[in-house]
């Protein structure tokens, strides 16, 4: 499923100056066939395209460009002016899932991203697809030995049902942490220069990360994320309040939420000291099994869920659908 177009080019196409021409309009090539195009600086990708070269059973040469049904409105213009200017540029006419030279309507995604609220968007929906790695994983696990709890704390953290549980925690902690770090990026790469000025010198950029500005290989936005750490809740509510002191994380976080036991604050700060554990001092608690990293993981969903929803309301964007609901 997606949105399909296939130029059809002429005979006698000198295949460098395809490669050169491709480049130019912004796709990276992967192999001698494939090319993939992502827009990451503006926030106005979504899926990407594939871009594959092939010929058909008359030998002629096919360009075939798709992208996902879940994309956004840049996506679909993107296919669009790869399809006008191949033809353009090296004749031969283009077919698309509307027909024989039929642009696909951008708006036919609804998806309309661009700067912060572009840059939150896709954050979330890394998020969400992350989140489902790790759903899928969790439940269909098996191993050859048993797993039954014994009672036995020794044995019960040899369980490799339990390990496995606490493998889990650290890339849970990964996915989190890239959650915030992407929105930071985003938001500060909207704020106005005096804000973004006295940011930038209160913080500290390493050496190799400014030779990577210079190189245009690193936004000065990821540069500055490079020396905050995002494991640590209460550091990353102070990360939020520096962009926008209205931005409180803090009282949003710490919101009681349907009678539930832990409030969102106590359940993060709970899987940040449970991941450093893990890491630093191998700690395996014998009660962590399956059913409580999935209660983890449902639990988490429910909370960036309803961080996303908070940023919208707070910044008064668009409030779009997304890939999982």
């Amino acid at each position: 499923m997606g949105f399909d177009c296939i130029n059809y080019l002429p005979k006698g196409i000198n295949p460098k100056e395809l490669e050169e021409f491709l480049i130019l309009l912004g796709f990276t090539k992967i192999s001698k066939s494939y090319y993939f195009y992502y827009d990451q600086k503006n926030y106005t990708t979504l899926s990407g395209i594939d871009l594959t070269i092939d010929k058909d059973k008359n030998n002629i040469l096919c360009i075939h460009q798709h992208s996902l049904a879940f994309c956004s409105n840049a996506d679909l213009e993107k296919i669009n002016k790869t399809a006008k200017y191949l033809s353009k540029f090296f004749g031969g006419k283009f077919h698309s899932d509307l027909g024989t030279r039929r642009y696909i309507p951008k708006e036919e995604s609804g998806i309309d991203l661009k700067g912060a609220e572009g840059g939150c968007y896709i954050a979330y929906s890394n998020f969400q697809q992350n989140m489902k790695r790790l759903e899928l994983y969790t439940g269909s696990a098996e191993f050859k030995i048993s797993t039954i709890k014994l009672g036995i704390p020794q044995l019960d953290s040899m369980n490799p049902e339990i390990v496995s549980s606490h493998l889990v925690i650290p890339f849970l902690v990964s996915i989190i942490e890239d959650y915030f770090k992407s929105c930071y990026i985003a938001l500060l790469k909207g704020l106005p220069n005096e804000k973004k000025e006295s940011l930038y010198k209160s913080h500290k950029i390493y050496p190799d990360d400014l030779i990577k500005v210079g190189n245009i290989e690193m936004s000065l936005e990821e540069a500055i994320t490079k020396g905050m750490t995002f494991q640590n809740i209460d550091k990353i509510i102070n990360h939020f309040k520096e962009l926008d002191d209205k931005l409180k994380l803090d009282s949003f976080l710490k919101r009681p939420y349907r009678n539930r036991n832990q409030d969102h604050y106590l359940f993060l700060s709970k899987i940040f000291n449970q991941r450093h554990e893990i890491i630093h001092h191998h700690r395996i608690i014998p009660s962590y099994t399956k059913i409580e990293v999935l209660l983890d993981i449902r639990h988490s969903k429910t909370i960036f869920k309803r961080i996303h929803n908070y940023l919208i309301t707070k910044y008064k964007w668009n409030k779009y659908n997304t890939l999982y609901p």
